[in-house]
């Protein structure tokens, strides 16, 4: 009989406290950690605001939820 693989140990990328690990131009503008949740928010004049790991990382499964309130525009972006 064959062993199974072992699962991968999983990362997470938000720690739930700050925004350690993430970068982006004016982050404290528009990203802030409210109750253990990432929150971001755009101002109607400036819509497309990024948020990035400063880690880079290979081969991944990327896991999340989301919640939102009024109209958005929104995504994730994987770029090399």
């Amino acid at each position: 009989m064959k062993a199974a693989a072992a699962e991968p140990k999983f990362t997470p990328l938000f720690n739930g406290k700050d925004l350690t690990g993430w970068a982006s131009a004016d982050m404290e503008k528009f990203w802030r950690v409210t109750d253990g949740i990432l929150v971001g928010e755009n101002t109607p004049d400036l819509k497309g605001h990024y948020l990035w790991s400063e880690q880079s990382y290979g081969d991944f499964t990327l896991e999340f939820d989301v919640r939102w309130t009024g109209p958005v525009d929104t995504g994730v972006e994987m770029r090399s």
